[in-house]
């Protein structure tokens, strides 16, 4: 009986080391990487470095960035749904989890990835359809308010954790969730810097300016 209760503890863990495997690969998945290369340049050259949307829409423009932006969105998506349905809940948050900090540190990519919005973006369309509008309203107000773009995703990733856990009463999976705020943090340190110097492009500048290709002004 020993035997076998620990033989289906073994398989219940393999089972979320491997959903956390499966989000932590896809979140590698890069698309502005793979797009700037096809272009001839490396994304990570140019502004901010990020292998991101925002990036992308700055270096190619606005149809190359919503192209990324989309792809990143998805790739998340795609993890978490199947497994939120087909396993327990927990195996779905790791998977998002994983998949944010896959783009942020991407082992294809020297660990040298985007921001992980997007990706935070396709957990909570996967994970908790139903407070996707609420928050994108939410943010909304805050950033128009605030006009603070890069603000944005990391208030969402700090309130979407107790959000989740207020759906669904899932303290494993929120804590797993709330892993999300520090990684995003930590990515968006650079934007501090930037606040500070007074070149941080506002909320209103992202939502309403002309999102004009500035690669060739960098000399890339």
């Amino acid at each position: 009986m020993k035997k076998t209760d620990g033989s289906w503890g073994d398989l219940r863990m393999s089972k979320y080391i491997l959903c956390a495997l499966l989000g932590y690969f896809a979140g590698c998945f890069s698309p502005s990487y793979l797009l700037s290369r096809r272009r001839g340049f490396d994304i990570r050259t140019f502004g901010s470095g990020n292998a991101g949307a925002t990036n992308m829409m700055l270096a190619a423009g606005l149809k190359p960035g919503l192209v990324v932006m989309a792809l990143d969105v998805s790739k998340a998506f795609v993890v978490t749904f199947p497994l939120r349905l087909l396993l327990p809940p927990l195996c779905a948050a790791l998977a998002g989890l994983l998949c944010v900090l896959g783009h942020i540190f991407p082992v294809f990519l020297r660990f040298r990835g985007g921001k992980g919005t997007a990706c935070l973006c396709g957990t909570v369309l996967g994970l908790t359809p139903e407070l996707v509008l609420p928050l994108l309203v939410l943010m909304f107000l805050i950033g128009m308010i605030w006009n603070r773009a890069s603000i944005l995703p990391l208030l969402t990733a700090l309130v979407y954790a107790p959000l989740y856990l207020l759906r669904t009463g899932d303290w494993r999976s929120t804590i797993a969730l709330a892993l999300i705020f520090p990684a995003m943090l930590w990515a968006h340190r650079s934007n501090f810097a930037r606040w500070r110097e007074g070149k941080e492009q506002t909320f209103r500048q992202f939502l309403f300016g002309r999102h004009e290709p500035q690669r060739e002004e960098a000399g890339e």
